[in-house]
């Protein structure tokens, strides 16, 4: 502010590290659903981890459509693109992480955790019904209803993420 403009400044690891608290560890359960033609038509995910929000800036706390209280950093990235019918997702305070550690947003955006539980399932279920996981993904980002993405942040929705799908798996040679 002294010197009138814009100053970056870049914190070393060592000092970010004495900047925040890290994730606490997290356990989560997804289970998936499929009609007699191997077409997903349901997805649940219950997601207990420790709560910085809560811990930290209780009064941040985002309410649920019922009115309840949780941590939306503790469950980011489980409202994913994917088309997968009724969904269903529980954000479980483990009270035992917030109470022996500081639970803090350190090392990872609010999906970070979730996101790494949530594809590492949709490989799951692609092997279950014998589908390869790429084209598993592709059948799944329709773009349809709540899926489209609106402006600002989230423009292109799913078949934005289709795209960067199809990219990867092409750089990467997949199926070759």
């Amino acid at each position: 502010k002294a010197l009138g403009r814009p100053v970056k400044m870049v914190l070393t690891r060592q000092d970010d590290a004495l900047f925040d608290s890290v994730r606490s560890p997290s356990v989560q359960r997804v289970r998936m659903s499929f009609d007699k033609n191997n077409a997903v038509i349901a997805m649940e995910h219950h997601a207990a981890a420790g709560w910085p929000t809560q811990m930290n800036a209780p009064a941040l706390l985002a309410k649920t459509k019922s009115g309840g209280a949780y941590d939306p950093f503790a469950i980011s990235g489980a409202d994913h693109w994917y088309e997968v019918g009724h969904q269903t997702v529980h954000a479980i305070p483990n009270d035992l992480a917030n109470t022996t550690i500081r639970s803090g947003w350190l090392r990872s955006v609010g999906p970070g955790w979730t996101n790494w539980a949530v594809e590492s399932f949709i490989d799951e279920a692609a092997l279950q019904v014998k589908s390869d996981p790429v084209a598993f993904r592709l059948k799944l980002l329709t773009g349809a209803g709540r899926n489209a993405g609106s402006a600002p942040s989230a423009i292109g929705g799913a078949l934005r993420q289709e795209e960067v799908v199809r990219r990867a798996a092409a750089r990467a040679g997949w199926g070759e």
